[in-house]
């Protein structure tokens, strides 16, 4: 016997089974890996699509926070708005009380109604007199403040001085006197109302 080691048989590929096997790897790699990509592919789509969505709604909350918060602010100003129209309105009614007399310088006294009432219903002039039977004459009126004279039923008189306190008229002073400088002073009345000083 041959001492010699036996050669296995091996027959060799042939050329064409080789490179059809690797063209079927090939093949089989490519159809993987575009697989692996399309899968990828719509992935990043649909993230794409998914941040985009994202984005709009974020921007339409930011926007309906802002419209809310306009509008809010919008509410309060009418709110102010109705306030001031409501003092303007208290105020305007307040203005149109009669409280200041306008200059008259000769005939009877045709001021407003809280002015006449107010010297006729003086304590001193409706001692033993009606209040419709003294006449008011010669009067003067600056501001808040009003002076004249008056007739007595019988022929007696004198001069008074009314002056206008928060809308309602009161006489402070009458007699045969005048107007005293103390009161032009107390009064804050033009001084030609006293050009002599009796008191």
């Amino acid at each position: 016997m041959d001492n010699q080691p036996v050669q296995p048989n091996l027959t060799p590929l042939s050329q064409p089974s080789f490179q059809s096997l690797q063209t079927n790897r090939k093949d089989t790699f490519r159809k993987v890996l575009a697989g692996i990509l399309a899968i990828i592919l719509i992935a990043c789509v649909g993230y794409c699509i998914y941040a985009w969505q994202h984005s709009k709604v974020t921007q339409l909350n930011a926007q309906v926070t802002t419209l809310t918060t306009q509008s809010s602010t919008q509410a309060n100003k009418i709110i102010n708005l109705n306030k001031q129209l409501s003092t303007a309105s208290q105020a305007l009614s307040q203005s149109r009380k009669p409280i200041a007399a306008t200059k008259s310088s000769t005939g009877p006294f045709n001021q407003t109604v809280a002015i006449t009432q107010a010297v006729k219903a003086y304590k001193d002039n409706v001692q033993g007199a009606s209040q419709a039977s003294v006449t008011i004459n010669g009067v003067t009126a600056s501001g808040n403040a009003a002076y004249g004279s008056i007739t007595l039923p019988g022929g007696g008189g004198g001069a008074w001085l009314a002056i206008n306190n928060s809308g309602s008229w009161t006489v402070v002073s009458q007699g045969q006197v005048g107007v005293c400088k103390s009161q032009v002073q107390q009064y804050n009345l033009p001084a030609i109302w006293a050009p002599t000083s009796f008191c």
